[in-house]
């Protein structure tokens, strides 16, 4: 049978009293029997005073006939026995036997504590009359010399008697305490019970949902207080179930009415969450609880998703579905799904596609003409002079300007068709920035500037495309040149956490703080005059960004106006075991 509090709490309450009364009688009848021996003995011992007065007028008369009816008249009386002993231990008078036919007393307990110290009690079993008696002695001293004892004694069974009554007195006394205190705490433990039964059975409620309920404070104790807080939480969960109601709606339908598909991956890869544009996507319904693989049988999918970690949490690559491009976007939450959206991409990899495709054909298309113009102007410049020969070499510098642009766009179009690929393999940057500062030496030289490079010992080698490393440095050297008018271009090369860095710096005109973040877009340039001037493209260090990317290392810029520029190119180290 299940324990409840209010059987648990009476229990308690029952042992508690029967504890209380059973500590109560055990203290009190000890000390009340011990009270009643001693009320009995300073009886003995007033009566045994009462008596001395007498006793020694019968033994100044050597009269122990009257000193027997004397003590047998007074024992009468007092209901006790009384007895007269002599200091050698003989009974010269007793009140319930014959003297005569008495032992010596001598060696009674009390007897002999009497001779000793005046007074003797002893609670002991009587030979003589077979009961156990409560004695006391006293000794008194007669006018021949010897002194005698006289010997009051009682039954103890008078004294058991009494106790045995009062005990009884006692005990139901205590148990009609036990039953009024039993009948005052069963009413408090019910009313306790039934409170927590109610608040049980209310939280029952609210835990399977039902946030309705309400409790109403009966008592102001703890109970009460109880009472009142667990009301307050009830409301308060109802509020925040509600609000969570509020917000999961509206995340359900901002995730229905997305365009993008969106799945949830469990740990165990299946799927947990795919919305209405994603199931449209896979062309399949029902696909939540079951494996991403079944759904989405897509290899570069499932390259996604194993590359997803809790290292790199994040990922993005494309996927193919149904002759559509989709831009993949994967993240790894905290307790370990993986959330996946799909960017439809195909219209914009198809202008995309379009527009490189313009780009090059515009460049083969100008590239034919621009040499033909750049030829013959050539051919008529060595035949006109004054006027004539100064506008032809403004147009061939605009000739060679748009011949650079239409080279460069036509080397950004290869750069970002990656299906070209490049030509990987372990470069040493170290000579490889030994070739291409010499090819700019004399040009620095000519404006007077210093070149110099700069190379920590045994430099690591970088895995990449040896003429598309050139490239980048060609274009780093070229803008460093161009925008330096006095000082030093300095090429450093050092290696550190698995990358080798390629930094080209200048004490040039510099680059301003809003300006930094843009240089590297492609045409966007600081000064449109001094570029055109010089002769620039703005496309220069677009390429260098697109080689790095390539190469999967990162270019940074750090500048001050009139100070100078540092140009910093970061590439991962090859492999130990691809180093010569």
């Amino acid at each position: 049978m299940r324990k409840t509090i209010f059987r648990r709490v009476l229990l308690y309450e029952i042992l508690l009293i029967v504890f209380v009364i059973g500590a109560v009688f055990s203290l009190s009848v000890p000390r009340i029997s011990s009270q009643y021996i001693l009320t009995f003995t300073r009886h003995l011992k007033e009566s045994s005073s009462l008596l001395e007065p007498d006793i020694l007028a019968c033994l100044s008369r050597n009269d122990l006939q009257a000193l027997d009816r004397l003590v047998k008249e007074r024992a009468a009386l007092a209901q006790i026995r009384i007895t007269v002993i002599a200091a050698d231990g003989k009974v010269l008078a007793d009140s319930h036997e014959n003297p005569a036919s008495m032992e010596n007393h001598a060696d009674r307990p009390e007897v002999r504590q009497a001779l000793a110290s005046g007074t003797g009690t002893a609670r002991r079993h009587s030979a003589t009359i077979g009961e156990h008696m409560l004695y006391v002695a006293s000794r008194v001293n007669v006018d021949s010399g010897l002194p005698v004892i006289i010997r009051t004694s009682c039954y103890l069974r008078d004294i058991n008697t009494l106790m045995a009554a009062l005990t009884r007195r006692i005990a139901g006394a205590g148990v009609a305490a036990a039953l009024f205190a039993f009948c005052l705490a069963l009413l408090p433990a019910r009313t306790f019970s039934r409170q927590i039964r109610e608040l049980t059975e209310h939280t029952r409620k609210v835990a399977a949902g039902d946030f309705s309920v309400r409790i109403a404070a009966r008592t102001d104790d703890e109970l009460g207080e109880l009472a009142q807080n667990f009301a307050a939480m009830v409301g308060e969960i109802d509020r925040l179930f509600r609000d969570i109601e509020h917000q999961r709606g509206e995340l359900a339908a901002i995730i229905s009415f997305m365009r993008e598909g969106l799945l949830v991956l469990d740990r165990e890869g299946r799927i947990s969450l795919a919305n209405e544009s994603m199931v449209r996507i896979l062309g399949v319904s029902a696909v939540e609880g079951r494996p991403y693989w079944e759904a989405l049988r897509e290899p570069e999918f499932d390259s996604l998703v194993k590359a997803v970690s809790a290292e790199k949490p994040a990922h993005t690559g494309q996927v193919e579905i149904s002759d559509r491009t989709y831009l993949c976007s994967l993240s790894r939450v905290p307790r370990g799904d993986v959330v996946a959206v799909f960017h439809d991409i195909t219209e914009r990899r198809a202008l995309e596609t379009l527009k490189k495709e313009f780009v090059v054909n515009v460049s083969h298309e100008l590239r034919t003409p621009l040499t033909a113009i750049s030829g013959y102007l050539e051919t008529i410049e060595g035949e006109t002079t004054g006027e004539v020969r100064e506008h032809l070499a403004v147009v061939q510098r605009n000739v060679e300007r748009l011949t650079r642009i239409v080279e460069d766009l036509l080397t950004l179009s290869q750069l970002e068709d990656r299906a070209a690929g490049l030509e990987m393999k372990p470069v040493d940057l170290a000579a490889l920035a030994q070739r291409v500062a010499a090819i700019f030496q004399q040009r620095c030289a000519q404006k007077g500037l210093a070149l110099k490079v700069e190379t920590e010992p045994d430099l690591p080698q970088v895995l990449g495309d040896a003429f598309r490393l050139e490239q980048l440095l060609v274009n780093l050297l070229d803008n460093a040149c161009k925008y330096t008018e006095r000082g030093t271009v300095t090429v450093s090369l050092s290696s550190g956490n698995g990358y080798v860095s390629l930094a080209v710096a200048d004490t040039g005109i510099g680059i301003p703080e809003a300006d930094q973040q843009r240089v590297f877009e492609r045409f966007y340039v600081v000064d449109k005059s001094r570029s055109r001037a010089l002769g620039g493209t703005g496309l220069g260090l677009s390429i260098v960004k697109h080689i790095a990317a390539l190469h999967n290392g990162t270019v940074s810029v750090s500048s001050r106006v009139g100070k100078g520029s540092v140009f910093t190119v970061a590439l991962p180290a090859a492999p130990a075991h691809r180093q010569p």
